[in-house]
């Protein structure tokens, strides 16, 4: 609670004087949600430093951006109070969302309502399903599913396993969505298993991955850090010696908690990556310099990916902004798919339908340390 205090307390970045003028930009998010509130929280940092940079440059059209914070609280059955709640600060637009689970139980009815919204972590394309005022800076996950299958079936991997955490809509679909492109390319999936961290044996799991392992040449595991680390320990328990890869779930805020407590035991020979955490580019080198000075108490960390793309989530909605000259939501929305820049995470872009035009880079990790794959 007192981390979530000290968030809400950096964002009055204009004073009440001016708010009767100022643009309400929403943002929304698991703030006290089980499993994402540390990536939530981190994430909208970011957004508050987005918004008090652009504030320092006059605002938007004139006018001061005021930022009103939504929390989700993991929990899809309060989504119809939390869009009242939207409604009474009459939001112009939205940024934020890192839970699949969220986004698809909110974002219908902001679509409706015809607030544009930027969606920075939420990876499910079903979010984008028939809506008109949503875009995605993250790559959906399938796209980062197909990338990933091409990428092992270029190598040489013909065979695998896969392990799923089924608590997860977006671990869920990441699986599906692997196992068609790989069987399209004309791989064999040799095994399925369910990951469910409160209802499972991970020794017991390990076994049976195990007793497939001659059967195929490579072990996917689409699950958050936590389950991933703790599955990865299990198998080496049982001497597993297939490589392993994992999903995009695996750069947040919890990684770190996981390397430090298992110090230089990890290695994941392959993940795919919605940026580059070792780019050179002067705005993510500086993005790192200007979090840290705004937030000395929660430094940024490689592993993360959210508030990276949260941030750009927030700059290519104010470029957008900018670009139309006006909030009308359908001009508004044009103009952002529209819009390209490049982020603190890369190129920021979309497609016609909304989705992120960008590539995935791929990473891995080494007794413990991050680094790009080949």
């Amino acid at each position: 609670m007192r981390k979530l205090l000290s968030i809400l307390s950096l964002t009055f970045f204009i004073s009440p004087a001016l708010r009767a003028d100022s643009i309400p930009i929403g943002y929304i998010g698991g703030l006290t949600a089980d499993g994402i509130s540390s990536e939530a929280e981190q994430s909208l940092r970011a957004i508050q430093l987005a918004v008090k940079q652009q504030n320092l440059k006059g605002g938007l059209l004139g006018r001061p951006i005021q930022l009103e914070i939504f929390d989700t609280k993991g929990d899809p059955t309060l989504a119809q109070e939390l869009i009242k709640n939207v409604q009474k600060k009459n939001i112009e637009a939205v940024v934020g969302f890192h839970s699949s689970n969220d986004a698809l139980a909110i974002v219908p009815a902001l679509d409706r309502l015809k607030i544009p919204v930027v969606v920075a972590s939420a990876t499910s394309p079903k979010i984008l399903d028939n809506k008109k005022y949503v875009v995605q800076t993250c790559l959906n996950d399938e796209s980062m599913a197909k990338s990933l299958a091409e990428k092992l079936y270029s190598i040489g991997k013909r065979r695998a396993i896969i392990a799923t955490d089924v608590t997860e809509t977006f671990t869920v679909g990441l699986s599906a969505y692997f196992q068609k492109y790989f069987e399209n390319l004309g791989g064999l999936v040799a095994l399925t298993e369910d990951i469910d961290i409160d209802n499972i044996s991970f020794q017991s799991l390990a076994k049976r991955i195990k007793n497939y392992s001659e059967k195929a040449d490579v072990l996917f595991i689409s699950a958050r850090a936590l389950e991933s680390v703790y599955l990865w320990l299990a198998l080496q328990d049982v001497h597993f010696k297939l490589d392993v890869v994992g999903s995009d779930g695996f750069q947040s805020q919890n990684m770190d908690i996981l390397i430090n407590r298992f110090k230089t035991r990890f290695n994941l020979d392959l993940f795919p990556s919605h940026w580059d955490p070792f780019s050179t580019r002067s705005k993510s080198v500086h993005f790192f310099k200007y979090f840290k000075k705004e937030f000395p108490l929660y430094p940024l960390s490689d592993h993360e990916i959210d508030p990276f793309l949260s941030y750009d989530s927030a700059i290519i909605l104010f470029q957008a902004i900018q670009k139309t000259h006006s909030l009308d939501p359908d001009l508004l929305i044009k103009n952002l798919k529209a819009t390209t820049a490049t982020g603190v995470s890369g190129a920021i872009g979309f497609d016609q339908n909304g989705s992120s035009s960008k590539k995935p880079f791929f990473l891995k990790f080494e007794k413990g340390a991050l680094k790009r794959a080949e």
